[in-house]
């Protein structure tokens, strides 16, 4: 394969139509790295708005079931059978990173309608499940006293039996059983675990849908207490069916006969019932199809058994804490404690004031985000008047506003001298070095052109890219050097005679109407200024 590519790479270099075609490589390199340096991606916002409408509401309940800490590998088997339990209402393939908070949870879950948390966690005394409602609260915290795994389950029986795929598309069916309704904390656990699953709507029931159970049992406190989960497969056979003719009927191959005379020797021998409760079921077990079910003869009008089986997990819970918010907030019950007038008062007292100091922060990035962009709009707003004033600013004379009073001077404010802070600042920004003459607020390279003619032994000047600062060249002060995007220029031969021969006529300083004057008439001869767009402008 090597030589046969060595081979064509060869014939390829001898083509004459090769150049086309690197040259198509070479635009499209071009391209990419074109798109590789237009910097930084822009963040956007990603997560869509809550929806609060009435079709929100009529989605069933979903949950994310997931891990938090660190947790043993028998804990997260438990949070995959819990998902299991879950099913088809919960994402199957989360998978929680250690650096996931709870608020990053809580942020996706109303895009999603994700209304419950079942979060999984470990401590040296003990592990823990929390039962939370997304967004607000409340969560419930239980103690896991023990477990079992499906695995488990189904490693202790002869046959186990396997859950399809099918058998997880379905809501299964929930059974509360002993929850006191006159204990505030026994009647909130019942909602919530009721509010997990989807309500039963009779009236468009399909049975052909329920084909799990999940039992939630209350267990008095003479027992021990605490809440115990079972989850059963729903399988419904057809009554008063011997073990044979199950067999004739249920594979595709014949049993063997050859112990047997005839066919009725094999119905009332060994193939007849394998118990007394093989072929005859309790009447409270036996139903009448409604509709069709799964399962062989499980058709409309037959009367079937209804069996379960236990596929796991097995969970025994106790609770132990309810909060009113997310994993945080009041607690509203605690089992092992039990908190005075005072310590309650000081609770609410210390949870008052970090919610005052939360809406504090808030205010304040509000009010920070407000002045930055108001300060943002008011320099976009400034940059709009300058480059109105000044025109394109090339120079042209259409920088300099006469002054409506008629005594020649510009409309615009008055130059000043900088300060050593901006000076500083000036230097560090366009790499300006040397004893320079600084004038600031300035509109347009016009302006700066007439400064420089009215300045006696200014041999160049320079405004930097944003065009409010100007720059002077005076002839026997050091080099300046001027920023490489700024707009600069240089006083031509006759520009320096016509200065110098109005300082020698006039006592004073010359007007700046007529450096103006000079300016505009100097426009008309061919142009010094330059906008530099690749080195910096060296001026000697």
């Amino acid at each position: 394969p090597r030589q046969e590519l060595a081979r064509r790479r060869g014939a390829h270099s001898t083509r004459t139509s090769s150049a086309p075609r690197n040259l198509a490589l070479a635009s499209r390199g071009g391209a990419e790295m074109a798109r590789r340096k237009q910097g930084r991606r822009i963040k956007r916002k990603t997560q869509k708005e809550t929806d609060t409408s009435d079709q929100a509401s009529e989605l069933p309940p979903r949950a994310f079931v997931f891990s938090k800490g660190k947790v043993s590998a028998p804990l997260k088997a438990l949070v995959n059978d819990l998902k299991g339990v879950m099913s088809p209402n919960t994402a199957r393939a989360l998978k929680a990173q250690r650096r996931n908070k709870i608020k990053d949870f809580v942020d996706v879950a109303g895009s999603l309608h994700v209304s419950f948390f079942l979060i999984v966690s470990s401590t040296e005394q003990s592990s823990y499940l929390r039962l939370v409602r997304s967004p607000r609260g409340p969560t419930l915290t239980f103690r896991i006293r023990s477990y079992a795994l499906a695995a488990d389950l189904a490693a202790t029986l002869r046959r186990p039996y396997s859950a399809g795929n099918a058998v997880w598309q379905s809501n299964p069916l929930l059974v509360l059983s002993d929850f006191d309704q006159s204990q505030q904390e026994q009647s909130l656990a019942a909602t919530m675990l009721r509010n997990l699953f989807p309500p039963i709507n009779v009236q468009t029931l399909q049975i052909s849908a329920c084909r799990r159970i999940v039992m939630l049992h209350q267990r008095p406190a003479e027992e021990g207490g605490g809440v115990e989960l079972r989850q059963y497969v729903i399988k419904a056979a057809p009554t008063n069916v011997s073990r044979g003719i199950k067999k004739l009927t249920r594979g595709n191959r014949v049993p063997s006969l050859g112990r047997y005379g005839s066919m009725a020797d094999y119905l009332a021998g060994r193939g007849g019932y394998s118990s007394e409760s093989g072929g005859e079921t309790d009447d409270d077990e036996k139903v009448d199809l409604p509709q069709d079910y799964v399962g062989r003869g499980a058709v409309r009008d037959q009367r079937v058994g209804v069996r379960l089986h236990e596929i796991g997990p097995r969970l025994s819970l106790e609770l132990v804490k309810v909060q009113e918010g997310v994993c945080d907030g009041a607690v509203l019950f605690h089992a092992e404690r039990t908190k005075t007038e005072e310590e309650a008062a000081e609770d609410a007292a210390r949870r008052q004031a970090r919610i005052d100091a939360k809406d504090a922060r808030r205010k304040a990035q509000e009010q920070n985000v407000a002045r930055k962009r108001a300060a943002k709009d008011e320099k976009a707003a400034r940059r709009k008047r300058r480059r109105a004033g000044a025109g394109e600013g090339d120079g042209d004379g259409e920088g300099i506003v006469p002054d409506p009073d008629g005594d020649g001077l510009w409309s615009a404010q008055q130059p000043r001298e900088p300060s050593a802070e901006e000076l500083a600042k000036y230097n560090d920004s366009v790499s300006v070095f040397g004893d320079v003459v600084l004038f600031l607020d300035i509109l347009g390279a016009s302006e700066c052109e007439g400064l420089c003619l009215a300045e006696r032994g200014c041999s160049s000047w320079s405004l930097d890219k944003l065009r409010s600062v100007c720059s002077l060249r005076v002839v026997g002060r050091p080099t300046v050097r001027s920023d490489p995007t700024a707009i600069s220029g240089w006083m031509s031969a006759q520009q320096r005679e016509s200065r110098e021969a109005r300082f020698a006529g006039s006592a004073g300083e010359p007007s700046v109407a007529a450096a103006a004057e000079e300016a505009a008439v100097a426009a008309a001869a061919p142009s010094n200024v330059s906008k530099a767009t690749g080195g910096g402008l060296l001026v000697n």
